[in-house]
């Protein structure tokens, strides 16, 4: 929270994150790399983020929608 203390560091990509979205329940946080993956963080679980590969070009945003899809746009 902003006004709270920095509660986890989410360390795992190998270069820049490009964007980051939370799930609407904010359970969850998925991110996207220029390392051309993005990964499914579990924010209070502390369980290793489950990575998605296989994208040809730096992943350069990323969405969730109010009803849990994500959405994805690729370089």
């Amino acid at each position: 929270p902003p006004e709270g203390s920095l509660m986890r560091t989410l360390t795992g990509h190998r270069d820049w994150v490009k964007a980051v979205a939370i799930t609407p329940d904010g359970q969850k946080a998925v991110s996207a790399s220029q390392d051309e993956t993005i990964k499914i963080w579990d924010l209070f679980g502390g369980d290793q983020p489950r990575t998605f590969t296989g994208h040809s070009s730096y992943v350069q945003a990323v969405a969730i929608t109010s009803d849990g899809q994500l959405v994805v746009s690729a370089s």
